[in-house]
């Protein structure tokens, strides 16, 4: 499978959100971003397979 890359102003924006939800005590907010960041990850992945399958 081929590695997919993340920009990293993509990733900056995201750590931004963590932190800012961190530097504010907001644990449970920090963790609902890293979650939703999972989730769209797989789905992208997920995405990508299908793509793959169909169009080779």
């Amino acid at each position: 499978m081929e590695t997919t890359r993340v920009s990293q102003e993509v990733r900056g924006r995201v750590l931004d959100r963590i932190r800012a939800a961190l530097e504010e005590g907001d644990e449970a907010k920090a963790l609902r971003v890293a979650r939703e960041l999972q989730v769209r990850w797989k789905q992208a992945q997920d995405r990508a397979e299908v793509q793959a399958t169909l169009y080779g």
